[in-house]
């Protein structure tokens, strides 16, 4: 959050859209002074994931410039070795027709 809050632009609005199972602090007077809004996911709901798939299928979103990395079956040991580096890729696709 700390550098999230320092990159962005002076009114911007961040949209933390997964869960954080570790413990985050920022200084909160960093995040005021640039009138920052900051919104947290909750749930979604089953339409939302309905809409986003059917989204998706349609080509109405195209999800490739969102993947890092596509990867076969016989890649997926070696991404969840990847996965707590520095260098990890953010998101990983694995298509089973691959190996």
């Amino acid at each position: 959050m700390p550098q999230i809050i320092g990159a962005v632009a002076f009114e911007a609005r961040i949209v933390m859209g997964g869960y954080c199972m570790e413990a985050e602090q920022f200084y909160v007077f960093a995040a005021q002074n640039k009138r920052l809004t900051i919104h947290f996911a909750t749930g979604e709901e089953q339409q939302d994931m309905d809409l986003a798939l059917r989204s998706i299928a349609d080509g109405k979103i195209d999800i490739r410039p969102w993947l890092s990395e596509r990867i076969g079956l016989n890649g997926v040991a070696q991404a969840v070795v990847q996965m707590s580096g520095p260098l990890a890729p953010i998101r990983s696709m694995m298509d089973p027709r691959r190996m």
